[in-house]
């Protein structure tokens, strides 16, 4: 366990070997299963976190062996010593209380694209939101903070500001994005621009009077989960936009265009 330490090292003494007990508690569980370091796979993880459920363990320690094992996790991958399953599961699902909901198959997350359709002028600013989400895996926050300037139709680009959990970064668009995002553009946000009745910055406004944005991504995932209740959450949406990019590019590739900083020191969150 010297590596772990290592890692939590700058860390309080009372974090590290609280830390440290609970993972040698989870590999003396593995070790039942003769499961090697370098065969470690999420399901490991989460399969531990299912048994210390039944065990009727208190809400808060199940909370702290959580935050352990993600950083043990961490460790593994920043010492190359996971598998790349593990590196790409931790990264693109991580450790939960409850096990991450399935992924979308790419052809799932198309066919709900191109399937989805809501009437009037909210349902024509939701498919680009929606357009955007999927193709270029933006998150919620990314999106209401967008200005048209970011939106580059002539490159077929979209730059994406610096937000608290993600880098910018210029992500390309593709052939088929263009028509719907140009028609927004230049007549979709002129209409709603006019309905609100105000001067707005930012590429997806509101219909009201409302300043926040949020309620723009809120309707979105309220009007597709009444269509498609398989979906949970955004989060559950990116995953899967993710792991589609992971088996096209590898997961150096997918970290970039998502624009995150892989392992990021996780200590008690």
């Amino acid at each position: 366990m010297d590596d772990f330490k290592e890692y939590l090292s700058g860390h309080s003494k009372s974090l590290t070997e609280g830390y440290v007990w609970r993972v040698r508690l989870f590999l003396e569980w593995l070790a039942e299963f003769n499961v090697q370091q370098e065969d470690l796979q999420l399901g490991h993880f989460q399969g531990y976190i299912s048994h210390l459920q039944e065990e009727d363990n208190k809400e808060y320690k199940i909370r702290l062996s959580i935050s352990a094992l993600r950083n043990y996790g961490y460790m593994l991958v920043l010492n190359n010593k996971a598998n790349e399953k593990l590196a790409m599961e931790l990264y693109i699902k991580g450790i939960y209380k409850t096990p991450f909901p399935s992924l979308f198959e790419w052809n799932e997350l198309e066919q709900m694209y191109h399937d989805f359709n809501t009437p009037g002028i909210v349902g024509q600013r939701n498919k680009p939101v929606l357009n955007l989400i999927i193709y270029q895996g933006i998150t919620p926050e990314e999106a209401i903070n967008l200005c048209p300037e970011h939106l580059n139709l002539t490159k077929k680009t979209l730059t994406i500001p610096d937000t608290y959990k993600g880098k910018s970064r210029v992500i390309p668009l593709e052939n088929h994005q263009i028509p719907l995002l140009d028609d927004y553009l230049h007549h979709v946000r002129p209409k709603i621009l006019i309905i609100a009745n105000k001067e707005d910055e930012r590429l997806f406004i509101t219909t009201s009077g409302n300043p926040k944005g949020k309620n723009i991504t809120d309707n979105l995932l309220t009007s597709l989960k009444s269509k498609y209740p398989q979906i949970i959450s955004y989060a559950q949406i990116k995953a899967s936009v993710l792991y589609h990019w992971y088996t096209q590019y590898g997961l150096d590739k997918t970290i970039e265009m998502a624009g995150h900083e892989y392992i990021n020191q996780l200590i008690n969150k």
